[in-house]
């Protein structure tokens, strides 16, 4: 049974000296003017008369200020509690615990609303230990508080330290980062206890990561010291959160317990579903959790009170109860700023320099245009030698061409003159050789038209089908030069002149090669039988 008492609630408030605004996006283009963007993640729309805006400390007018709107605003919020482990946890455990009870009524049958809940501790052996309940974010409100009930039965007895939040918040937004892209993610860190944190401690880099990855932080500081505060309040406001102070005192307030318990009893809404101020500060929190993450665009611009210098130079914001700083770089005072200021002089010494530039351009072109002239009759003149020389070359080395392929047809008249002459002495000798010896062949040659008879006297008888041939063989399937039939001193050979169909002897085809008595070859259809 859940105590009956409430909480007092002692403290909740915003820091407006930590509160920030992004400023970005400056324009410089048009100096004096000077336009910029900044981004707000208070859910209001700040108006014109909201907003204080100071160069170099000193204040200047705004001549406009709109809001450009707000990115679309995600419908999925994820929320990580973060619950230190000591101290009251009971309290802590009372809080998450009507908290959730409280979504169950806001969040019925919907999974708009993500939650988990991590506790972070110092085990036996004094070492940081970080552990979630749940291995994943649910919807479940139920499932979750059981788990923090469960989880709050726990004995602890070392306290946590300024490192340990930091160490707990870094495994924290590496946790809420993996959520989806486009959803709202928030963290709610909720320590207690004095935890003798450093005012010099330093959470830049902390920062850093939870505004690169647009995770918003509210932090529940539970009956902190005056260190504890600091460090939260810096913690919560940098990081677009918000800081809430508790000293966990109980005040009980039946009515209110009493109507809840028997809402719950029965079923119907209840009328306030938190036991808790914090609880109620916490629910307004996450309710508008999409909007403040999702923030406000600003477009502001006003006129600069600076001269063109280069120099940077350092703007601050006020808008409502934030506040934001940044530098930016002016303009430095360029040649067209000069021409601006001399302007009837400028295009007095354009004209003059116009007019200098344009004779010089005309003489510089003529005298161009002659050297061109003259270069191009040079290399005419190169051109028409070169072709000329050209031609005479030619010519010469046809007329070698012509010598030389005379020289060369004599040489070839000549050898074969001489190998004629010795040919003719050969078969002159094979000739008388056979007329002394007596030696004579005869020649049958059958065709498909009959058979002829030819008595061979002289060493060397052509054999084909044209007229010139020694013997005549009257077969189409002869070649026109088909063989020579010859005496080589001992016997008669024959020899194929590359005819068609060749010579063929006993079924193989023959080049050259030696008789004997009585031997027949082929030639197409034509047989040949010699006898000597």
């Amino acid at each position: 049974m859940r105590k009956l008492s409430l909480s007092f609630f002692c403290l909740l408030w915003l820091l407006p000296c930590f509160a920030q605004v992004d400023i970005k996006d400056f324009d410089t283009k048009d100096f004096p003017k000077v336009s910029f963007t900044l981004k707000s993640h208070n859910p209001d729309v700040y108006t014109s008369n909201q907003i204080r805006l100071f160069e170099e400390d000193s204040l200047v007018a705004v001549t406009d200020f709109a809001s450009t709107g707000a990115p679309s605003v995600p419908a999925i919020k994820n929320v990580l509690f973060m619950w230190d482990l000591c101290g009251q946890s009971s309290f802590v455990q009372e809080l998450l615990s009507d908290f959730f009870s409280g979504m169950d009524a806001t969040y019925q049958a919907s999974d708009s609303l993500k939650v988990n809940v991590a506790v972070f501790m110092r085990d036996e052996e004094g070492k940081p230990v970080y552990a979630s309940l749940l291995p994943k974010f649910t919807s479940d409100l139920e499932e979750m508080r059981n788990s923090i009930i469960a989880e709050s039965e726990k004995e602890l007895t070392n306290n946590s330290s300024a490192s340990d939040i930091v160490w707990a918040l870094k495994q924290a937004l590496s946790q809420i980062n993996n959520q989806p892209i486009g959803e709202a993610k928030a963290i709610v860190l909720c320590t207690v206890g004095k935890n003798n944190f450093s005012s010099g401690f330093e959470i830049t880099p902390l920062v850093n990561q939870a505004r690169e990855n647009r995770i918003l932080i509210y932090v529940v500081n539970i009956s902190g010291g005056e260190a504890d505060e600091t460090f939260c309040q810096e913690l919560s406001s940098r990081t677009y959160g918000l800081y809430l102070l508790s000293d966990g005192s109980f005040d009980t307030k039946k009515s209110r317990k009493e109507e809840n318990d028997a809402a719950l009893k029965s079923k119907k809404p209840i009328k306030h579903p938190f036991l808790f101020e914090e609880s109620e500060a916490l629910n307004a929190w996450v309710n508008n959790l999409p909007q403040r993450w999702a923030g406000n665009a600003y477009r502001v611009e006003f006129n600069s009170r600076f001269k063109k210098d280069g120099q940077a130079k350092q703007i601050k914001v006020q808008l409502g109860d934030e506040v934001g700083s940044k530098t930016y770089d002016v303009p430095k005072y360029t040649f067209g700023n000069w021409i601006k200021d001399h302007l009837i002089l400028f295009l007095i010494l354009l004209f003059v320099a116009v007019a200098g530039i344009a004779t010089g351009l005309f003489f510089l072109i003529r005298y161009l245009r002659d050297v061109a002239a003259d270069k191009r009759e040079e290399e005419k003149k190169k051109e028409d030698e070169q072709a000329r020389l050209k031609s005479e070359q030619e010519e010469l080395r046809r007329k070698l061409n012509i010598a030389e392929n005379e020289q060369r047809k004599l040489l070839q008249k000549e050898k074969a003159r001489e190998k004629a002459a010795q040919r003719q002495e050969q078969l002159d000798a094979l000739n008388a050789l056979m007329r002394s010896r007596n030696i004579k062949a005869r020649l049958l040659v059958s065709t498909m038209t009959g058979a002829s008879e030819y008595l061979v006297t002289s060493a060397e008888n052509t054999i084909g089908s044209a007229e010139d041939n020694d013997i005549v063989v009257d077969d189409k399937t002869v070649s026109r030069h088909h063989a020579v039939l010859y005496f080589n001193g001992q016997t008669f050979c024959i020899r194929d002149l590359r005819s068609t169909n060749g010579i063929v002897m006993n079924g193989f085809k023959m080049d050259d090669m030696k008789l004997r008595n009585g031997d027949s070859v082929s030639m197409g259809n034509a047989v040949l039988k010699i006898y000597f």
